[in-house]
């Protein structure tokens, strides 16, 4: 058994992932509202008794030591605290990108993040390279991010090259 905390794309999408692996996934949103996209909406509420959504919890604590145990968390309709005994917990609240700081340099998205050509991870902007979860690509992954780096310090390198040449 499993939760996974966050009740936007990157949650939905988590449950989605564990589906084939977990015995039992909790959603847990701390609002009274799903935030992802109403086609995985249903998938995953089409998967009932896998699947348990729960509404207005706020997450308190992991519990466990080497391994997780369980989660504490407060239902915020009757703040009464509980615990539900687990073996995994995944955190997919999302994050807002940090790049206000490019704002009128290099595009944005409406969501904040950096547009990349995703061959070379070049901006708008000349000069500019970025890589990682600032950036829209489509999947916010460490080993992604470090890909995408790659790929940049080697078109780097090419216009470097292409400059003194």
């Amino acid at each position: 058994m499993v939760a996974v905390v966050g009740g936007g794309n990157a949650g939905l999408e988590a449950v989605l992932d564990l589906l084939p692996y977990a015995s039992k996934i909790y959603l847990m949103e701390y609002t009274d509202v799903l935030r992802g996209d109403p086609i995985t909406q249903e998938t995953i509420k089409k998967k009932d008794g896998k699947v348990t959504i729960m509404m207005m919890v706020e997450t308190k604590k992991i519990v466990g030591d080497k391994f997780v145990t369980g989660l504490k968390y407060k239902d915020r309709k009757t703040g009464e605290e509980k615990t539900l005994d687990l073996q995994g917990v995944f955190v997919e609240i999302g994050s807002i990108p940090n790049t206000d700081f490019l704002a009128g340099m290099a595009e944005l998205n409406k969501f904040g993040e950096i547009v990349v050509d995703h061959k070379t991870q070049k901006t708008s902007a000349p000069g500019i390279w970025a890589v990682g979860d600032v950036t829209d690509v489509l999947y916010k992954q460490n080993n992604i991010s470090a890909g995408d780096a790659v790929k940049a310090v080697l078109n780097i390198y090419e216009e470097i090259n292409k400059a003194g040449s």
